[in-house]
């Protein structure tokens, strides 16, 4: 099952993804808890946030049924070890087994987490490579063809908020390794998307500075401080100051903006993230 952009579920006799709406956000809601029941409460407020009809818990086992009959028809497995071992009911809720099904998200996840043992001892090529290899996984917006409410729009969000974080955490790996070009672009377009986001914007000034494009380094500054006032009252922080100041002096941009794992870095990074919640 992918989730890392639109929902698609395969098996060996085709597609699994359902066509019908609700059922493949049940699915996806499903597939997004991965080895955690499901309360049917919570299917209720996924499926119907202001109230649920009357006809609420008939509906959802219906959906269940036709989700199980779908698994079974493109697995080759008899409804009863569908139901038995892969689309359970357990107590007043379902829960998807992930021994049954490989999640894209999850692989995301053990790349991520290798590259970070990687950034940990100091092999940059190794999680630059690893970071790459994760994010090659997306193929757009997570969960783009689900008609999503609120248990699934915080999934994600989450979702979203790690991508951008192991995206700033890929360009720091590769700053690390003295590849500054390779970034620029990307850097370039991830501020113009996100214009809150201070590590992202001091990850760009320290590419500009080390390039040999002061000036424009200078500028990103001063843009981003003019959002912070303008939109949420703040200055930028301490880290972001420091910086502007080593490049107005002229210095060598410090480490602490490119190399993962760095105080520094996550500081700015959650600042960063906290701002993308306010209005543009």
């Amino acid at each position: 099952m992918q989730l890392l952009g639109h929902f698609e579920a395969s098996a060996a006799h085709g597609s699994a993804t359902p066509s019908a709406p609700k059922v493949r956000q049940v699915l996806a809601l499903l597939a997004v808890h991965a080895d955690q029941v499901v309360p049917v409460s919570s299917i209720f407020r996924e499926l119907w946030p202001e109230d649920a009809p009357r006809t609420a818990l008939r509906t959802v086992q219906t959906y269940l049924g036709q989700l199980r009959k779908l698994l079974s028809d493109t697995t080759g497995l008899p409804s009863a070890a569908v139901a038995e071992d892969m689309l359970v009911t357990e107590g007043r809720g379902y829960m998807l087994r992930s021994t049954a099904i490989s999640l894209d998200s999850q692989d995301f996840e053990r790349l991520v987490n290798r590259a970070r043992s990687a950034a940990t001892v100091q092999d940059h090529a190794k999680a630059a490579m690893l970071f790459t290899q994760a994010l090659a996984l997306w193929r757009g917006p997570a969960l783009a063809n689900v008609q999503a409410g609120p248990l699934l729009h915080t999934h994600i969000d989450r979702l979203e908020e790690s991508r951008l974080s192991v995206v700033e955490q890929w360009i720091a790996a590769k700053l690390a390794l003295q590849q500054h070009q390779d970034v620029l672009s990307d850097l370039t377009a991830l501020v113009a998307q996100h214009p809150l986001n201070e590590c992202l914007h001091a990850q760009l000034m320290t590419v500009l500075h080390r390039c040999g494009r002061r000036a424009s380094a200078l500028e990103v500054y001063q843009q981003l401080r003019t959002r912070l006032i303008e939109h949420i009252g703040l200055e930028p922080a301490s880290h972001v100051k420091a910086l502007q100041q080593v490049i107005l002096a002229g210095d060598h941009a410090p480490d602490t903006v490119t190399a993962f794992g760095t105080g520094a870095a996550r500081k700015l990074a959650d600042r960063g993230q906290r701002g993308l919640a306010r209005p543009a």
